[in-house]
């Protein structure tokens, strides 16, 4: 069982492989389209720059799954996030995760995955944003999932004040591919699927901190 990233990309529109946002004049900034033989280590880390148990995993926010480099596959022009029922570390679970703190933060711009997502009871795949500094909130999420109801993705930016959440549902999100995307500005942020926009907030909250794209798929313990 896994998750599939395609594309992951910010400010696109220079590439004319790769189509450009809407709104405004875009500049490609950072992309991998996984075309290789295995994970460019230069562009990504496969686990959290944090201490302890908290570099692989997060079970003070219900998860079960310790993040391993092994489950991060690259083939045929497909990133693999690949689950897996082990023990590791005092965990029954592993999977896969990738981030570009290593290599890419930004304030402000236009970010977008093309993801197919896994459908079973304890899947929770995210493509979303994390400060810099590790000091949150702010966060992004242009999108995360449960894959026990497949209706609903959940849209979310939490903020320094508080945040909101939006729930947007079809029939099925796990049959196809699907492009989940933000556009952060100094304004506000909007929310992109398939190139439609579903979601915005304008307001003064709108963070500047400098943040990170991470894409995972983690194992929830049914807390």
């Amino acid at each position: 069982v896994r998750k599939t990233l395609g594309h992951t990309r910010l400010q696109d529109g220079s590439d004319d492989n790769i189509a450009a946002p809407a709104g405004g004049s875009w500049n490609l900034a950072f992309h991998d389209e996984f075309e290789d033989t295995a994970l460019d280590n230069g562009r990504w880390s496969t686990q959290y720059p944090r201490s302890g148990s908290m570099c692989c995993s997060n079970p003070r926010n219900g998860e079960a799954q310790w993040y391993l480099a092994r489950n991060v596959v690259e083939q045929d022009g497909e990133l693999h996030l690949v689950a897996k029922r082990e023990s590791v570390n005092g965990f029954n679970y592993s999977s896969g995760l990738i981030q570009s703190k290593p290599s890419f933060n930004f304030t402000y711009g236009y970010a977008e995955a093309r993801m197919w997502l896994p459908k079973g009871s304890g899947f929770w795949p995210a493509f979303w944003t994390w400060p810099r500094n590790e000091q949150w909130p702010p966060e992004i999420d242009a999108v995360e999932f449960y894959g026990d109801n497949v209706r609903n993705v959940y849209l979310t930016y939490h903020a320094p004040g508080g945040g909101d959440q939006s729930i947007i549902s079809r029939a099925d999100w796990t049959t196809g591919w699907h492009t989940f995307a933000i556009d952060w500005r100094p304004d506000s942020i909007r929310w992109y699927i398939d190139g439609t926009q579903v979601k915005a907030r304008s307001s003064s909250d709108v963070s500047n901190v400098p943040m990170y794209l991470i894409a995972n798929l983690a194992i929830a313990d049914g807390s």
